[in-house]
């Protein structure tokens, strides 16, 4: 097995090419490339991956990288993010909206607080007993 850098700023194109062709050189040009993925729970036989299908050069912010692409998207996906995303987006909001309040001399402290409430409680619905559990 080939050494692995950890230096934490990935192969260059050079390091992975050499990588790659030790790997044909031992007979497994025929092989597919796959980036082996968490999936946060054990593998059952073949380890989670996604298949490699394509190279993309970045450009302006990552002008100095290659991208491999993949088959699926890496990463967080599915309804528990897509909820967390909806919340993370309303809490956002709702601290903009705060600040905004605090900043603006045309309200009293008391009017103030109020919005400030109505915003916490818009965000923070208060919970039933069954959901407190």
């Amino acid at each position: 097995m080939s050494e692995v850098r950890q230096t934490g700023n990935g192969l260059t194109v050079e390091e992975l090419m050499a990588l790659l062709q030790e790997q044909s050189d031992k007979g497994y040009e025929s092989w597919n490339v796959r980036l082996r993925v968490d999936k946060g729970m054990p593998a059952i036989g073949r380890s989670h991956a996604v298949a490699v299908e394509g190279v993309e050069a970045g450009f302006d912010w990552n002008k100095d990288t290659i991208f491999l692409k993949t088959s699926e998207p890496l990463g967080l996906a599915g309804e528990a993010t897509e909820r967390l995303k909806k919340t993370m987006m309303t809490q956002s909001g709702a601290l903009y909206s705060i600040g905004r309040v605090l900043k603006d001399d045309r309200f009293s402290s008391e009017e103030k607080l109020a919005q400030i409430a109505q915003w916490v409680e818009h965000v923070f619905p208060p919970r039933s007993s069954k959901q407190r559990g």
